[in-house]
């Protein structure tokens, strides 16, 4: 019988198959997920509408990515670059800064 880790992760991989995001990293192509929160900064009286972009990918293809690579994110118009090391998350995922180029 599997243990638990075995099931979460066969159950992460299922998730990431179906709500995942394809992500081409310096021309290797990975499965995980793309977000661009909004950091809400102030300027004076007005916000800013600055935003984080950051990928989450397995742990396995994070040891690979680094700082300054070429990132796009398929069906998204912007190209971004790799902004900082990857993080991770302690799930067998790790979360990568990113900065947006155009």
């Amino acid at each position: 019988m599997d243990d638990f880790r075995d099931l979460f992760a066969e159950a992460d991989a299922t998730i990431r198959e179906h709500l995942g995001d394809d992500i081409e990293i310096a021309g290797h192509l990975v499965r995980g997920y793309f977000s661009e929160p909004t950091t809400g900064s102030k300027l004076g009286k007005s916000k800013t509408l600055l935003t984080q972009p950051v990928i989450e990918i397995p742990d396995a293809d994070a040891a690979t990515v680094q700082k300054g690579a070429v990132v796009t994110i398929k069906g998204r118009p912007n190209t971004y670059r790799v902004l900082g090391l990857p993080e991770p998350d302690g799930t067998g995922m790790s979360a990568i800064p990113l900065r947006r180029e155009s």
